[in-house]
This record gives C-alpha cells, structure tokens and sequence, in this order.
C-alpha cells in the first residue's frame, strides 16, 4: 500500500501512531495524524501560516482531545476510518496531478478534504486552505522526491533484527544483550517494529526502522506491564 509513499510521509503515520499511543487512544485519529504532520514536515505548514500558528496547533489538540493512560509502542494501533480516508484522498490526489510520489502535501490536501474530521477543522481555524495546498501541489510538476537507491534497505524481518540488535548493542550493556530471549518483528506503514524480551521479562528493548533505508527512527526499552 505504502509503495509510492516518500519517506518523509511513511515517517508522518509512523509519528502518528506514536502520539496516539503517547495520548492513550486506542486508534489513530486524524489528530494524531495532524502532529505526525507537524514533526515530520513543520515547514509544510509554515508555508501556508505564520509560523507563530504551527506551535499553537498542539496546544489546540491538547485541549480537544480526551488523554488517558499511555499505550505501549508495542501495541498494534489501527488507523481509524477518517485516517484511511485521509491516505484515499491523499493518494487520488497524486493520481490527480499525475505525481509519481504521494507526499506529506498530499497528506495535508487528504487532511482537509476530510472536512468534518478534528484535524480539519483546527487547520481550517489557522487559517490552512485546502485550495492553497493544491495549488501548491500543482507546481510540484510529475514527481515529489527521487525514489532512494540506499543500499542500506532493510528488506525483511531477519535484517531488521540485525539493525535493531546493532542498535541495542550500542546502547545498553552486555548484560542487557545477554539476557535478550526472544525477538519478534513487525512491519507496519513501511516501518519495521522489531521488540526484544529478555529473560528475567522485566522489560522490553524496541526499535522502529525505516524500511527503505534502515534508518533508526526510535529505540529504547520499556518496562513490561
């Protein structure tokens, strides 16, 4: 599905579904999306708004949003049916255009078209303008960003298991890598997920990598609940 996604935009849904776990939903709703948007690509937004607005967005999704209690990164979060809305649109609008690539613009036109959804309407406050964006996106010409050739791509599970275990090993202790019992990996919106337990189950070693290249996007342990 995520194929002709640049990175920058895999990186968006992967940072959306890290907010909605960080605020306790147990979906990830078009908030959520919106402040993947802003982590990713602030410059994105800041081309259509002062930049003064983009730091007031969060706060506007703190103050609508219910927060409940943290959700582990290990946790499967679905995309709710606005989201997938949300990448429709963003794909037809590529398509419309003739764009090779779907980016993080295309996101934010798929953002507004969905209208009645939260994300919307806070953009819509700020002063964000679906036409705006689109215009924007009409003098991309053909294509958003080259495809990446990076030798370093990670293309299944027992390669992201190597990374992640690299990636441990440089930052917690032998002892810690001693005890690693099991390995499991996941791939989701492009992103490897790969969690290690250790034998005395007290906590958890996670890893999230980018597919196409191998990048780290985020590690660290975790205790187990």
């Amino acid at each position: 599905m995520f194929e002709r996604w640049t990175h920058s935009a895999r990186r968006v849904i992967f940072f959306a579904r890290y907010e909605a776990s960080q605020f306790g939903s147990i979906t990830i709703e078009t908030e959520h999306l919106l402040l993947g948007l802003l982590r990713e690509d602030t410059d994105l937004l800041n081309s259509f708004i002062p930049r003064s607005s983009t730091v007031t967005i969060r706060k506007s999704v703190e103050e609508q949003v219910v927060i409940g209690e943290k959700i582990s990164t290990n946790v499967d979060l679905p995309l709710s049916n606005e989201c997938k809305r949300i990448l429709a649109y963003a794909t037809e609008e590529s398509e419309r255009l003739k764009h090779r690539d779907i980016g993080t613009a295309h996101l934010l036109a798929g953002i507004l078209q969905e209208e009645n959804c939260q994300a919307a309407q806070i953009l819509y406050r700020h002063g964000v303008r679906l036409e705006a964006v689109q215009d924007s996106l009409a003098r991309l010409g053909s294509s958003v960003m080259p495809r990446s050739t990076s030798s370093r791509a990670v293309p299944d599970a027992q390669a992201a298991k190597a990374v992640a275990i690299t990636e441990w090993a440089s930052r917690f202790s032998v002892e810690d890598m001693k005890v690693l019992s099991t390995v499991e990996t996941e791939l989701k919106f492009g992103v490897w997920l790969v969690t290690g337990s250790t034998t005395d189950a007290d906590d958890t070693l996670f890893a999230f990598i980018l597919a196409v290249d191998g990048r780290i996007l985020h590690s660290g342990r975790q205790p187990v609940h």
